[in-house]
């Protein structure tokens, strides 16, 4: 028998519990302990587990047999102001996760945006999804609101799967709805230009 449990006050021994139980578990910031494979809220713009942060990506049945990136990386360039005044939040390079329902399909929301569309819902949401139709495969790119799409960009692969491993693909978004949100260069056909990698 063990003797330390006998003479320990009960709220010290119910610690060491504790402490036995927490084995792994990793302290954040503000003191709440998380799981091992639990990402904490926020990390890449989701509340997301480690099956689902890009490191164990799921089959996407639009790639090549082992290719499907759980990470692809958006670039993007020549939002300027319009009938919003924040607009430079979607320019940069952004990590568009894995969704956790759809394989084909990779986001990210930005935590930062604050335009809004005709309906007053925010703009924050990056989106790439590989499709086929038509005998094609295509990537298509859209930058939404909670209710729509803004601005939306096709880009066609070719009749083979894509070796999504190194998917390379650039082009220009159009705009999508009568309201010029942040206009820039290209206003009839999208002001925004991106360069998408895995």
């Amino acid at each position: 028998m063990d003797t330390t449990t006998l003479w320990l006050p009960q709220p010290v021994q119910s610690m060491f519990d504790i402490s036995k139980r927490l084995a792994g578990f990793r302290r954040q910031r503000n003191g709440l302990y998380l799981p091992p494979g639990v990402m904490p809220f926020g990390t890449l713009g989701f509340d997301r587990c480690a099956c689902c942060d890009g490191s164990t990506p799921a089959t996407c049945a639009n790639c090549e047999d082992g290719t499907t990136p759980g990470i692809l990386y958006l670039e993007t360039a020549l939002f300027a102001n319009s009938s919003c005044s924040d607009c430079a939040v979607y320019n940069g390079t952004f990590a568009l996760v894995q969704d956790e329902t759809d394989a084909c399909q990779w986001s990210l929301i930005i935590p930062d945006a604050t335009c809004t569309d005709s309906h007053g819902h925010t703009i924050n949401k990056f989106v790439v999804v590989l499709t086929y139709a038509a005998g094609n495969y295509t990537l298509q790119g859209q930058l939404q609101s909670s209710d729509q799409s803004i601005y939306a960009l096709n880009y066609t692969l070719g009749a083979s799967k894509a070796n999504c491993s190194s998917i390379t693909a650039s082009g220009k978004f159009y705009r999508t709805t009568t309201t010029n949100v942040c206009g820039g260069t290209y206003l009839d056909y999208g002001p925004m230009t991106w360069a998408l990698s895995s």
